[in-house]
């Protein structure tokens, strides 16, 4: 198919605008999701930190272990 000139720049234009959208789109998407993860990860440690405060001996146990306990 042949364009105009004209034709040819407002197509390009126009895919560039929708482009331009769905970029904007993603980059919304990912710092929604980045903000929920960060909420989730000080809450998790806002538990545990309450846990040692709560028990400070448990501060002194291997990493290991403490990710097989459930919270």
């Amino acid at each position: 198919m042949v364009l105009s000139y004209n034709s040819y720049s407002e197509t390009i234009h126009e895919e560039k605008i929708k482009k331009d959208s769905e970029i904007s789109q993603l980059k919304e998407k990912y710092e929604t999701d980045m903000d929920l993860l960060k909420e989730e990860m000080n809450s998790k440690f806002n538990q545990i930190l309450s846990l040692i405060q709560q028990n400070p001996a448990i501060a002194n146990i291997k990493p290991e272990i403490l990710e097989k306990i459930t919270i």
